[in-house]
C-alpha cells in the first residue's frame, strides 16, 4: 500500500504512484527541485527505475523510480 512513514528526528518517508514513466517522472523532480533551490546530486538509472538525490543546506531527499505498467511508483525520503 501507499503512505507515509515518520522517521523520529530524522524525516519521513513516502510511497505514491505518479502518473509517467520513470524518466518522465524524474525530470519532473529534477526540473521542480532545482527550481526550488535544491542541488541534484544524483541521478542514474537503478535496473528499469531511476534513482534521484537532492541536497539543500543539511537536509537531503532521495527518489527511487520503479515503472510500474504506465506508471511509477515513486518512494521518497527525505532527512534532516
Amino acid at each position: 500500500s501507499y503512505g507515509t512513514n515518520t522517521i523520529p528526528s530524522r524525516g519521513f518517508a513516502i510511497a505514491a504512484l505518479a502518473d509517467g514513466s520513470p524518466d518522465e517522472v524524474a525530470s519532473f523532480y529534477s526540473r521542480e527541485m532545482q527550481a526550488l533551490g535544491w542541488t541534484e546530486t544524483a541521478n542514474a538509472p537503478n535496473g528499469p527505475g531511476q534513482m534521484l538525490r537532492f541536497e539543500k543546506q543539511t537536509r537531503s531527499v532521495s527518489l527511487n523510480l520503479i515503472p510500474n505498467g504506465e506508471n511509477t511508483t515513486l518512494s521518497v525520503t527525505a532527512l534532516n
